[in-house]
């Protein structure tokens, strides 16, 4: 079973395409948009249940704005484009590598700034 784009487009919730006075308005915007507010209460609030709540916006926003990566790469309305696909599934991998395998990035962490410290006192 499979949805067809009519049946897609029919939802009551989607909406096709957003306009305010004459401009198109992407969903990147709105990405943006969230990525700030999340932002800013994960700064501001500290207690654990919102910080959960936060992280979840704050997927939401970086999945929104990641969408359109080829909008903001290459300056260019180009929806289906393969560098919105690749940046994607970089982000992705990225993320799970540090959920999966955390012993490992706190090790490196450590390294680096070990590396980083050793640099410094050198210069």
């Amino acid at each position: 079973m499979y949805l067809t784009q009519n049946d897609y487009l029919a939802h009551p919730l989607f909406i096709e395409r957003i306009y305010f006075k004459g401009i198109h308005v992407h969903h990147l915007n709105f990405g943006i948009v969230l990525l700030a507010i999340t932002g800013f209460v994960a700064l501001y609030d500290l207690r654990p249940k919102i910080h959960r709540f936060v992280a979840i916006l704050y997927g939401i926003g970086l999945a929104l704005t990641f969408d359109e990566f080829a909008l903001w790469f290459l300056l260019e309305d180009q929806y289906w484009a393969r560098v919105s696909y690749d940046a994607i599934l970089i982000i992705t991998l990225i993320f799970l590598n540090i959920i999966y395998f955390p012993s490992f990035w706190k090790r490196q962490g450590r390294f680096i700034t070990r590396f980083l410290m050793a640099l410094k006192a050198k210069i």
